[in-house]
């Protein structure tokens, strides 16, 4: 299975792979400006089945407004995608 973790920023986005038969998560780079478009078609062209989008937290765990600005991008990224995203933190 073909996973793209991502690490969401206020200036770009941060990308990590994951094929699971070799068990390995190696850096995938970063896009600019946030633009999920591009993120859409890498998405397509790299047949990724699920991406793993990291939820940051508050130090009591709680929600803030990090959480919400990483919450909207993602519902933005789902419209864009045919394949299921979850969140980690």
């Amino acid at each position: 299975m073909n996973i793209l973790a991502i690490d969401f920023g206020t200036k770009s986005i941060g990308l990590a792979w994951c094929e699971t038969t070799i068990g390995a998560i190696l850096p995938y780079g970063i896009i600019k400006d946030q633009k999920i478009d591009e993120l859409a078609k890498l998405i397509k062209e790299e047949k990724i089945e699920l991406v793993v989008v990291g939820l940051p937290t508050g130090l009591d765990n709680k929600e803030n407004t990090n959480t919400e600005r990483v919450r909207k991008f993602a519902e933005e990224l789902k419209l864009n995608i045919s394949c299921p995203v979850v969140f980690f933190d």
